[in-house]
């Protein structure tokens, strides 16, 4: 009967090809009333196009603005759409007056609507956060309907979940959310960010016009917009911000959907969702060096002819956690895991178990590089409505925590998911569609509560010179008790970052042109906390160092200690002067100055720079823009001068004693070290 309505005439057919969510100022007006109902109804009812129809109906209560049908299926278009679902509200509170047990919803004559409209009213005054409301209207709903009605599943949890909405609005949480700016976002939607350990390289999914507008003629059936590249953007190292994103070419189809899911903590392999027809499956890119591959299958272990949407990797690449709504789970998707084999391959399957898994959906797996914790996204009778986030602990025994609900305002009474966050658990990135940003869904970061996650040791920073080859990091544990392991640089930035195990003994290495450049050992702290060292080279600049290690040393240096919250270093001391001459008298043509720069932090809280790692970080970039500074003032050939930064947190634990200045003022510091190297 739909399909016959559908095609009566070839306007409808032309109205139908025409309208789209990228043509939504067609020309309505040469179409009947009665045109534009039955192609909506065509839309909204056989392809659950409801972006498009909704275009109609706003034309159609236009035309007739107290017709309840039209106000209905307004608001009930808007309320499934992609984007606004709020927005629903008054189109649905209008409509809510004429109900009718006779309702017909093909009939163009029809005024009346179905007693559903206070189901989906409740919906929306719970999109809206007037929870009183949506409550009272979910339990009117109840009471006019039969306890057998398809929707009444529906409205017990969302009933459940409106309680829960509100003791979460009652006691939101201290998360600062803001949009991460015009660079990364556009007019179009901008979602699925991934980011790297380092917080330097952010991929995410769009749905924008190309630059080069080579998808300007390709559209998604499903919703008429442009389909879903993958973009790449990288951080400054000079001013912090982020460089102009780049299209992934040898990942993105301009013709098809790829979309970001995950990646390592280096960046180095994505993991891409794909619409395999219908049959959603997860493949991986690796990066070679040059670009990233083409897009390889994962295993069929873990896809299925089942939906597979989402995938997560341990840092040492041997646990991947899927998700998968296949047979045999606890509910719609469940999160699943596979361990990797001692000849590569991946084990058999295995649900996560009862504690994470409901019989509703589970979905966005994160897990974080402590190894321990995983965020993902659930939509049951914790949820504050759709999907919310949770966090969850992996025990030594091999079980999980409780999950708990992250908290408001990060969640939402709507869709909150794909949260990716950095290793110190400070900053965290998701999308989504909240008022004021630049297009229809943007990218945010938020600053998060660190004691979710558990503390890790981590060494991140830059290989400068992209002159040098074979340029590789190994880090050997000095206990023996773990394997030596390589790191290597991205070649597009030459950015690194190595995760280390607490309270252990390291020894660092780093080459370039198959030459051992610089050597360091460090340990770990034994205590609960995050420990970050930054290391910056130019390792090619470190030639002279690596031909001659019995070359004549001198050295020049400076330290300072601080107050709290204190970072600043005035040049006319007569330390800081000393220092610089020292450093002008020891360098010539024919050496390289080689210039280490630690800041530390102690572990008393600080609300001035929010985090004790930024106080120390603050130090240490101050200390170099001034060392920096004096050194050019004194003529010095900057070419010859190699600088090493270092921002450590460290000290006792903080125990609320504040005023003990002396128990922490000595890892309020920063230190300068200048030696010469020369042949």
């Amino acid at each position: 009967m739909i399909k016959r309505l559908l095609f009566t005439n070839l306007s409808i057919f032309i109205l139908l090809v025409s309208v789209n969510a990228q043509i939504a100022t067609a020309d309505l007006s040469k179409y009947s009333s009665k045109e534009k109902f039955e192609a909506a109804n065509a839309l909204m009812m056989i392809d659950n196009r409801y972006d498009e129809a909704a275009i109609i109906w706003k034309h159609l209560v236009d035309e007739d603005p107290d017709n309840a049908n039209l106000n209905y299926k307004l608001g009930y278009c808007i309320l499934n759409s992609s984007e606004g679902k709020a927005k629903s509200l008054p189109y649905l509170e209008k409509a809510k007056n004429s109900i009718s047990k006779n309702y017909a919803p093909f009939d163009y004559d029809e005024k009346n609507v179905p007693n559903e409209v206070l189901f989906y009213l409740g919906k929306a005054y719970h999109l809206n956060y007037q929870l009183d409301k949506a409550q009272e209207t979910f339990n009117l709903f109840k009471t006019n309907a039969s306890k057998k009605h398809n929707l009444a599943p529906n409205t017990d949890l969302l009933l459940i979940q409106t309680e829960v909405a509100k003791g979460q609005v009652a006691n939101p949480k201290n998360y600062v959310i803001e949009n991460i700016g015009g660079v990364i976002n556009g007019k179009y939607s901008d979602y699925g960010s991934v980011i790297t350990g380092d917080n330097n390289v952010l991929f995410f999914t769009s749905r924008r016009l190309r630059s080069d507008n080579s998808n300007i003629d390709f559209f998604s059936p499903q919703d008429g917009k442009y389909f879903e590249d993958v973009y790449v953007s990288y951080r400054n190292k000079e001013t912090g911000e982020w460089d102009e994103p780049q299209l992934i070419e040898t990942i993105s189809n301009p013709k098809s959907n790829q979309a970001t899911i995950s990646a390592s903590i280096d960046g180095k392999l994505l993991f891409i969702y794909v619409d395999d027809e219908g049959d959603g499956n997860i493949y991986y890119s690796e990066y070679n060096g040059t670009e990233y591959s083409r897009l390889t299958k994962l295993s069929d272990k873990i896809n299925t002819t089942a939906w597979e949407t989402h995938a997560t990797i341990s840092t040492d690449g041997n646990t991947l956690y899927f998700v998968s709504d296949k047979k045999g789970g606890f509910g719609g998707r469940d999160i699943y895991k596979v361990t990797k084999m001692p000849d590569g391959t991946w084990s058999d399957a295995v649900n996560l178990g009862p504690t994470i898994n409901t019989k509703y959906d589970e979905e966005a797996p994160f897990f974080h590089p402590d190894d321990q914790t995983l965020f993902f996204s659930s939509n049951g009778e914790t949820s504050m409505g759709g999907f919310d986030i949770f966090y969850t602990h992996l025990q030594e025994d091999g079980s999980w925590t409780t999950p708990k609900n992250i908290g408001y305002p990060l969640n939402t009474v709507d869709d909150d998911v794909f949260l990716v966050t950095t290793p110190d658990g400070k900053k965290g990135y998701y999308s989504s569609a909240m008022d004021g940003g630049f297009g229809e869904k943007d990218i945010y970061t938020i600053d998060m509560d660190p004691s979710i996650t558990k503390p890790i040791a981590v060494i991140k920073g830059y290989i400068a010179d992209s002159t040098c080859n074979n340029v590789k990091v190994i880090v050997s544990d000095k206990s023996k008790k773990q394997a030596t392991k390589e790191y290597m640089p991205r070649a597009d930035d030459g950015g690194y970052i190595i995760i280390l195990k607490a309270c252990k003994e390291y020894t660092i290495e780093y080459f370039a042109n198959d030459t051992l450049k610089h050597t360091e050992d460090i340990k770990t702290p034994c205590d609960e906390t995050y420990f970050e060292l930054t290391r910056t080279f130019d390792l090619c600049k470190l030639e002279l160092i690596a031909k001659d290690r019995d070359a004549e040393v001198k050295e020049a240096a400076y330290e300072k200690f601080f107050e709290y919250n204190a970072t600043k270093i005035e040049s006319e001391e007569d330390k800081f002067k000393t220092f610089v001459k020292d450093s002008k008298s020891m360098i010539s043509e024919t050496s390289l100055l080689f210039i280490t720069i630690e800041g530390s932090a102690s572990r008393v809280p600080t609300k001035t720079w929010g985090d004790n790692f930024k106080l120390a970080n603050q130090r240490t970039e101050e200390a170099k823009k001034l060392v920096l500074e004096e050194l050019q003032k004194q003529g010095i050939n900057m070419e010859n001068v190699i600088i090493e930064t270092r921002s450590s947190v460290q000290g006792h634990k903080y125990e609320g004693d504040f005023k003990e200045t002396e128990k922490y003022g000595v890892f309020q510091y920063v230190k300068i070290k200048a030696e010469l190297k020369s042949e």
